[in-house]
Order: structure tokens, then sequence, then C-alpha cells
């Protein structure tokens, strides 16, 4: 009887490890998912700068309408390409069932992706992650 118990229990005891372990792996994910975006943001706001200054008058303009007139996530994303290093970019894949977002590997798994933002007045584009 004595044994039954103490089976009962670490049965329990190891149910609760797997969990934790299994929880850890998927906050994982999340967290590389969220640095994926900040990284890809950071790449946008280095394009927007280098294109600001490197234009001359109303260069914030021009900035925005080469940001328009890439009109898939696929196209923004090739204006960015140059602030990423080669191993972060080649991450990025056409979304395959959203339309106008991308993916990596990571967000396969949790089921992200990433779009870019209209860039309207008085705003500032952003990379956003979905869903």
């Amino acid at each position: 009887m004595e044994l039954l118990i103490v089976i009962a229990i670490i049965g329990v005891m190891a149910a609760m490890v797997v969990a934790t372990f299994s929880n850890a792996t998927q906050d994982s994910r999340e967290v590389v998912a969220k640095q994926q975006q900040a990284v890809l943001q950071e790449a946008l706001n280095a394009w927007i700068t280098n294109e600001s200054s490197s234009a001359g008058a109303g260069s914030l303009s021009a900035a925005k309408s080469a940001y328009d007139a890439a009109a898939t996530a696929s196209a923004k994303m090739a204006l960015i390409d140059g602030y990423l290093d080669d191993s972060t970019a080649s991450q990025f894949t056409a979304h395959a069932s959203v339309s106008n977002a991308l993916n990596s590997p990571v967000m396969l798994k949790t089921g992200h992706y990433i779009t870019f933002s209209a860039w309207s007045s008085g705003s500032y584009p952003k990379v956003q992650l979905g869903p």
C-alpha cells in the first residue's frame, strides 16, 4: 500500500516536471518571435533614417513614397534587407496562408506572423506581430 502511494506521488511530480518543460519551450519560442519583430522594427527605422538623410530636401516624403510603393510584406522586407545580417534575413519567407505577411520557422511553430503597417500621415510604420 505504501509503495503505491510513493509511486503515485512520483507519477504526479513527473507529470508536473514534463508540463513545466513543455511550457518553457513554447515560452522561449514566443520570446524569439518578439525579438525577431524588434529586429525588423530596428531595421525599418534604420532604413527610414538612411533614406531621409540621403535623399535631400523632402526626403522623408521620398522614403514614405518608396515604402508605400512596396505593396507586399516581401517587398517591404526587400527594402530593409540590407540592414539585417544574412542569417536573420534568410529566416523570413512569405506566409503561406496570410496574405501580405512573413514568417520564420519559429513563428510557424507559435502561429505568429509579421506584417508591416501602412505609413499614414503623422505616423510611423510599424512591424506588427500577429495574431
